[in-house]
């Protein structure tokens, strides 16, 4: 595993309709190099906080999702929000402007990418498919981008709880053409942005709590 960390980003407002090529919660590929569909999904705009940062220029190595040869990109997602280093938060949404780039006989459909925390990652995080390209595209770059952010929950997707604020993103291929060699590349700049929302203390809770109680009493008297 190749592992770097982001520590620089930009926050970018983005909302409205949004799409993509394909994006689940279990691993999209059955290790062959087949034509998949293109999928669209809903979106209702981005709610909570949204943090962008660029993955590119970085290579995308080999299949399946965990091999050792892969890029993992560490990014401190909750102190990018301007949040204290360490803090609890949860993607809830998803967008991209990529630029990507196929090496050889590899396909662009192929490239990953693989969200998931940094603690304890399961496979049971999101996989995304920015592009929907049955082949090489000549090996020319090739542009795919979300019209927006996608709600995870409105599509089905679980939110992605990042207990340390720290979001694990593995670049992987679908089908490896190359071992451990370049399938793929994704060039400068590859912006990802996500949506995410601070998940409260215990204390801030409690707080909730007594609150609801005074104006519950409040309204009875």
């Amino acid at each position: 595993m190749i592992a770097k960390t982001l520590c620089a980003a930009t926050l970018l407002a983005v909302a409205g309709a949004a799409h993509a090529q394909s994006m689940s919660q279990t691993y999209l590929s059955n290790g062959s190099k087949v034509t998949e569909p293109n999928t669209t999904y809903a979106s209702r705009g981005a709610t909570g906080t949204l943090v962008s940062f660029n993955i590119g220029p970085n290579n995308s190595m080999d299949g399946p999702q965990g091999d050792s040869s892969n890029v993992v990109l560490l990014i401190d997602i909750a102190s990018l929000a301007g949040f204290a280093p360490g803090t609890p938060v949860t993607m809830t949404g998803v967008g991209w402007d990529v630029n990507q780039q196929t090496v050889g006989a590899s396909w662009l459909s192929e490239m990953r990418l693989y969200f998931d925390d940094a603690v304890a990652p399961d496979a049971l995080g999101l996989f995304l498919r920015p592009s929907a390209t049955s082949g090489t595209g000549g090996n020319l770059p090739e542009h795919n981008a979300s019209a927006g952010i996608i709600d995870l929950s409105d599509n089905s997707i679980a939110n992605i709880a990042l207990p340390n604020g720290i979001l694990r993103l593995e670049l992987f291929e679908s089908y490896e053409d190359v071992e451990d060699g370049v399938d793929g590349l994704w060039l400068d700049p590859s912006i990802i942005t996500v949506a995410i929302a601070e998940v409260p203390t215990p204390g801030a809770m409690g707080l909730l709590g007594v609150a609801g109680m005074a104006a519950l009493s409040r309204k009875r008297r």
